[in-house]
């Protein structure tokens, strides 16, 4: 009996081992100018209390690695003029140098994959950055008030932008939003005055309320293919904008979405929309145009989506489609002359996707492409272009379906083919393939095994004695 309590005690014990992880914490210390807190034997930065000017954050403190800076370690640091940060760090808090007015300058390793809320709001000294490749997540309010910020370079592993993340960035004057992003938040670059110029990428479906509202002086924006939805308000008071085109995925322009444009002249309205909200076009004194590309008309318009806008304004749909006849009245707006099926739109886009062999190399190992996955429903594809890092710029092209390439260094990498068609149509798609696995940390699964088979060697001991 004393053996099978015992043996029970010990199987409880294994057991209790294997399943229970307690985080090391240990309690606030001091390393030169930075106090900090131990998890799982890395040190956290917590507070900074040096006099400022230009500084390096040391990779390690009191002999741990240093891996974040946390929730206001830098607060109201006004003196604080650059700032280097080691290549350990992945992590920048929660207001972690929220009103430093004296920054102008941070180096952010490629180490980094979170940027917290309000982590450099009102830095109004900060002028550029660069936000590093492995940077996944940009915080609500990241660098709001950034008023000097003139150039910002969102890396292609962020996959989110938060809410008011540039809200009132002033100086902003470009900006260019990569594939890799799905989310944008509301406000996200609202009220920057000086920008001029926005190309959203592929991956996004939902331009969020206010994202551009108050951008004085843009006057081009290219929007990504997979938008769905315009929201409320999205280029409210862009008065500069003078032409938009929405692209065919998109179903719904929210309420306001273009209010005030006050330079807005034409529009073009992709092939699905099918939600017209209240105020979309209100008061945009110099449309003279708006182009339907669908062959069915949208089917929930408001009454006041147009009001405010000049009379001469006139619609233009296909003569295929289900839109009254010229100088027929719909939703108030007059028809003007109608679009020939012949003369517009009447290329489908090439369909583009590759594939590569093998689907895990390694660093120096040759990569086999094949894009015979692309195709072109009403045509041929002629031309084939690689872009082997997403810079924007097509290192190799070619006539047929199958590329070699290869890298030197493990990492993710964003690689983008465009093809173009018989008709001069371009698509692009980009999918990130990763170089070089290294051997990983055990996970749950293999330690639990590990354990059970101990508990199964130790029983059977027990029993082979007994």
């Amino acid at each position: 009996m004393k053996n099978k309590i015992f043996d029970l005690v010990v199987c409880i014990i294994l057991i209790g081992t294997c399943l229970v992880v307690t985080p090391i914490t240990v309690s606030a210390d001091q390393d030169g100018d930075y106090i900090y807190t131990i998890i799982n034997s890395e040190a956290t930065i917590t507070k900074y209390t040096g006099a400022g000017g230009k500084i390096t954050i040391p990779s390690t403190l009191g002999g741990y690695k240093t891996v974040a800076i946390g929730y206001q370690a830098f607060y109201y640091c006004t003196s604080l003029i650059s700032v280097a940060i080691p290549n350990n760090v992945t992590t920048i808090g929660y207001q972690a140098f929220y009103s430093c007015t004296s920054l102008s300058s941070i180096i952010l390793p490629n180490s980094i994959t979170t940027i917290g809320d309000n982590a450099f709001s009102y830095c109004s000294s900060l002028s550029s950055i660069n936000l590093g490749y492995n940077l996944t997540t940009i915080g609500d309010n990241a660098f709001a008030y950034c008023i000097s910020l003139a150039t910002i370079n969102i890396g292609n592993n962020v996959s989110s932008i938060g809410d008011s993340a540039f809200t009132y960035c002033s100086s902003l004057t470009s900006i260019t939003i990569p594939d890799s992003v799905i989310t944008i938040g509301n406000s996200v670059f609202a009220y920057c005055s000086s920008l001029t110029n926005v190309t959203l990428g592929n991956n996004i479906t939902y331009i969020k309320e206010t994202a551009f509202a108050y951008c004085s002086i843009l006057n081009n924006v290219t929007i990504g293919d997979s938008v769905t939805t315009i929201g409320n308000s999205a280029f409210a008071y862009c008065s500069s904008l003078f032409s938009i085109i929405i692209p065919n995925n998109v179903t719904k322009i929210g309420d306001n979405a273009f209010y005030y444009c006050t330079s807005l002249t034409s529009v073009t309205i992709g092939n699905n929309v099918t939600v017209i909200k209240k105020g979309v076009f209100y008061l945009c004194a110099s449309l003279t145009s708006i182009t339907f590309l669908g062959l069915v008309a949208p089917v929930n318009v408001e009454s006041d989506w147009i009001f405010g806008t000049p009379e001469k304004i006139r619609g233009h749909a296909y003569t295929t489609s289900n839109f009254p006849i010229p100088g027929s009245i719909w939703n108030g707006l007059t028809m003007g002359e109608s679009l020939s099926r012949g003369l517009v739109d009447e290329n489908d886009l090439p369909m583009v996707d590759f594939t590569w062999k093998p689907s895990n190399p390694k660093p120096n190992q040759e990569v086999i492409f094949d894009a015979s996955w692309s195709y072109d429903p009403d045509g041929s594809i002629i031309l084939y272009e690689w872009d082997w890092n997403n810079d924007g710029i097509y290192d190799e092209s070619h006539t047929t379906l199958i590329v070699i390439h290869k890298w030197t260094k493990a990492g993710n990498y964003p690689v983008q083919l465009r093809v173009t068609d018989n008709s001069s149509t371009t698509s692009n798609k980009t999918i990130n393939v990763a170089v070089g696995n290294g051997a990983g940390t055990p996970g749950f699964d293999f330690i639990f095994v590990l354990c059970a088979f101990m508990m199964f060697i130790f029983l059977w001991k027990k029993k082979v004695n007994i």
